[in-house]
């Protein structure tokens, strides 16, 4: 959905599960399992969802974020990209979760 508004960098960009392994035996471990999941959650409105996504601290995107705040018409152009996501349960945000389990 911010894709719509700009080209500055809007999401964070997580490693595959691939590479989270071949880091953990460069690292010197072995006996590496990983599980990956998703978990979903809906929100009544792109508001809440933004400020659930700052709750847990994953806001902060780097190199490339946008220095300031959008404007109202910039918020509005997101907020209507973003509704062509909504279903029954309100709009989604998904995490991919992936939990390593290694020995060293």
């Amino acid at each position: 959905a911010f894709s719509s508004i700009d080209q500055h960098r809007h999401t964070l960009s997580f490693s595959e599960p691939e590479a989270i392994a071949a880091a953990l035996r460069r690292s010197g471990f072995d006996d590496i399992r990983l599980h990956r999941q998703t978990v979903s959650q809906h929100y009544p409105d792109l508001a809440s969802l933004l400020r659930a996504v700052k709750d847990i601290g994953a806001n902060s995107v780097g190199d490339g974020a946008r220095s300031g705040m959008l404007g109202r018409r910039a918020w509005q152009r997101v907020q209507a990209a973003y509704e062509k996501y909504r279903t029954s349960d309100g709009l989604p945000s998904r995490y991919d979760v992936i939990l390593a389990y290694a020995r060293k």
